[in-house]
Formats: structure tokens, C-alpha cells, sequence
């Protein structure tokens, strides 16, 4: 019985304690507001350029974007006009490679992106001399 009355008494004293919320820091009605980040959309402010290299030699694109917290996917399609695909772990804002001379004609891209959207910027065609 003992136990009971201690509990209960224990609970009482718990139930009875004031509330400070300014002790946690939420109880001023004058606290900062928290503005978020401003996230731009990205701009390309210099476009990949196109090159010509002979084989065997190594070249590299790039490009420059405004915005904030920018990532980079750089594409690839081998003919004038055929289908773009992602090289993988180009994810830089310039990319290099070692010219093949197959190559002659390839096309290469990139995408800037964050989380307000994306850019794309125009093909930079690689001659292989």
C-alpha cells in the first residue's frame, strides 16, 4: 500500500510542476522566422563548344550554369541528330575524353539540374581530325 500512496503522490508532483516553454526555446512569440533557401531554376551562361582533335588525343566540355546546388549529367549520341543517352559518372561540369576515330560527328550535351528544374544545353559536336 505503501508503494500506491508513493506513486500516487509521485504522479501528483509531476502532474503539478508549471510549464516553462521558454525554457525549451518555443515560447516567445518574437523568435526569428525561418526563411527557406531561394532555389533558381538553372541557367547555361556558356554553352559546351564544339572541337576538333585528332585520335588519340584528349578533349573537354564544359559548361557554366547559374542556381544553387547545381548537378551535372553529360549525354552522349553517336550521329548528328540521333538519340542522346547519360554517360555514366560524367556528373561534373566538364567532361573528358580520349578521341577515338570513330568518333567523327559525335555529339555531346549536358543537363544542369536542381531541385527548381533544369536546363539543357545545346549539342558541341566533336571532328576528329
Amino acid at each position: 500500500m505503501n508503494s500506491l500512496r508513493f506513486t500516487a503522490a509521485r504522479t501528483l508532483c509531476v502532474l503539478a510542476m508549471p510549464l516553462s516553454l521558454s525554457a525549451c526555446g518555443g515560447g516567445s512569440d518574437s523568435a526569428p522566422a525561418v526563411n527557406p533557401p531561394v532555389v533558381t531554376v538553372p541557367v547555361i551562361t556558356v554553352q559546351p563548344v564544339s572541337v576538333a582533335a585528332p585520335a588519340g588525343s584528349s578533349v573537354t566540355f564544359s559548361v557554366t550554369a547559374t542556381g544553387n546546388g547545381l548537378g551535372y549529367q553529360w549525354l552522349h549520341a553517336s550521329t548528328a541528330g540521333g538519340a542522346f543517352s547519360a554517360i555514366p559518372q560524367a556528373s561534373t561540369r566538364t567532361y573528358t575524353l580520349t578521341v577515338d576515330s570513330t568518333m567523327n560527328g559525335n555529339q555531346f550535351r549536358v543537363w544542369v539540374q536542381n531541385s527548381a528544374g533544369i536546363a539543357v544545353s545545346d549539342p558541341a559536336t566533336l571532328n576528329v581530325q
